[in-house]
């Protein structure tokens, strides 16, 4: 059976949410998550991932030549979303390259 976290969620429902929208959600997660390290892994990868993308996306602005990118980034982007969100769902710990290291040394401080 799942451990209960905030909002008395499903730990593995909670940490799909954190994923919703962005790092939007990710900080609220990681805000109201104190003590469950799954959901807080989620939500500080959620955070981290999604804060880098959208910063990626604004300067993809700013260069003429390759401003189109973006509309390919942005599909990929939610389907990103959408991926990370069901393997949380599915209560699976999936990191990312490097971004999931980083969250996961964050959370075990």
């Amino acid at each position: 059976m799942a451990k209960s976290t905030f909002l008395n969620l499903d730990d593995n429902l909670a940490a799909a949410i954190s994923y919703a929208l962005g790092p939007f959600t990710g900080i609220a997660a990681l805000a109201m998550e104190r003590e469950n390290k799954f959901v807080r892994f989620h939500a500080m990868q959620s955070t981290v991932t999604f804060i880098l993308l959208y910063v990626g996306i604004a300067v993809l602005r700013f260069i003429p030549i390759i401003n189109w990118f973006n509309a390919l980034f942005v599909p990929a982007m939610i389907v990103l979303k959408l991926f990370l969100a069901y393997q949380a769902f599915m209560a699976y710990k999936y990191k990312l390259p490097i971004i999931g290291d980083v969250a996961d040394n964050q959370i075990n401080k």
